[in-house]
């Protein structure tokens, strides 16, 4: 934007003339010098049909850096919600564990007074091992998680102890039904606004380039033989017979029309993300509601019911290995839901250019 605007320097000249031939033009006794400034006048506003392509290209290298800060937002959300859902994971898994080591134990118990056979407490051992793989990979993957998200704070060495938050949906809001008209804030969009504004001012200044320039030049020539004095002024202007713009001009026609289709383009695909984005938002949101009303608390009373009846002898220790499990995959299912549900609404806040009002804080 700076180099667009900048005047073209003047030009100096020096010329001698009339000096080393023969007779009396030998040597420098009738020399004839002269020297002078010549300044390029650019006709036709060219200057300013380039400072404005000059400022439109500023504007599009800040909505790339925009664009840009979007993409890093979106997935420092998504890093959070990982972290956040793994340590959820890693909650649950651990409470695994301590059912299986205590259901463990109450079937050694059994197996020592001789009231159920031995291949139940190694069924019982088999559990509590596999609960301990369990425990250890989410362990691995809150690991990796912490150090997705440092990577992404631009700090490897900072340490995270935990993160807080709530993975919870009440209702679903409203404000998640977005349209084409809601992302008008997209960098993307505004992009595209003024990449069909620099066209139309590339389209100007190739037009404008048919105007001739001209050249003005202005200095002063000295006679040696007498040793006088005299001002030359001089105007060049460019005889326009032939155009030889018309490539440049045809080009910067076809480009705003490319701009053009590239515009239709870019709404069509928002508008089809974003009915996608909703729709899968509204599906989340059922899953969530059908796991936390009827499916998690079902199982919840199942496995109770189930080790109730275990330690009571009415069941055997594969209902309540079933029961348990279900309820481990129904917790883990929910967690995975709740931090869908919200990484959907990470990608539709970069699709509408919504995180760009958000404070750094929040």
């Amino acid at each position: 934007a700076l180099q667009a605007r900048l005047f073209p320097n003047p030009e100096l000249e020096g010329e001698v003339e009339e000096f080393g031939g023969t007779g009396p033009r030998k040597g420098f006794t009738s020399a004839e010098s002269t020297i002078k400034v010549s300044q390029l006048i650019e006709m036709g506003g060219k200057r300013g049909k380039r400072a404005a392509i000059g400022r439109y290209d500023k504007d599009l290298a800040q909505w790339d850096f925009e664009s840009k800060k979007l993409d890093v937002i979106e997935k420092t959300k998504v890093a959070f919600i990982d972290l956040l859902l793994f340590q959820e994971k890693l909650k649950i898994s651990e409470h695994l564990n301590i059912l299986a080591t205590e259901l463990h134990g109450t079937i050694e118990e059994k197996v020592q007074a001789g009231k159920v056979a031995p291949l139940e407490g190694k069924k019982a051992r088999i559990a509590l091992s596999f609960s301990k793989l369990e425990m250890e990979k989410n362990q691995r993957e809150l690991s990796i998680a912490h150090q997705r998200l440092k990577s992404l704070w631009g700090d490897l060495k900072v340490k995270i102890q935990k993160v807080s938050g709530k993975l919870d949906v009440s209702q679903l809001p409203v404000a998640l039904q977005h349209t084409f008209e809601d992302a008008q804030a997209n960098p993307e969009i505004l992009r595209l606004k003024t990449e069909a504004e620099r066209s139309k001012a590339v389209s100007q200044l190739e037009r404008a380039s048919r105007i001739p320039d001209i050249t003005l030049s202005a200095g002063v020539k000295h006679f040696e033989e007498t040793k006088d004095e005299a001002f030359v002024v001089g105007l060049s202007i460019p005889l326009p017979l032939f155009d030889r713009n018309q490539g440049n001009v045809s080009a910067a026609k076809e480009e705003e029309r490319k701009v053009q289709e590239l515009s239709l383009l870019a709404k069509t695909r928002i508008e089809s993300d974003l009915l996608q984005l909703n729709q899968e938002t509204s599906l989340v949101y059922s899953e969530v509601r059908a796991l936390e009303d009827d499916i998690l608390p079902n199982a919840e009373s199942s496995f109770a019911d189930s080790k109730e009846a275990y330690l009571r002898g009415k069941v055997d220790y594969l209902d309540l290995l079933d029961s348990q499990r279900t309820l481990f995959e129904v917790k883990v299912k929910h967690m995975e839901a709740l931090g869908n549900y919200h990484k959907l609404h990470a990608r539709i806040d970069r699709l509408i250019g919504g995180a760009l009002n958000e404070s750094t804080e929040k």
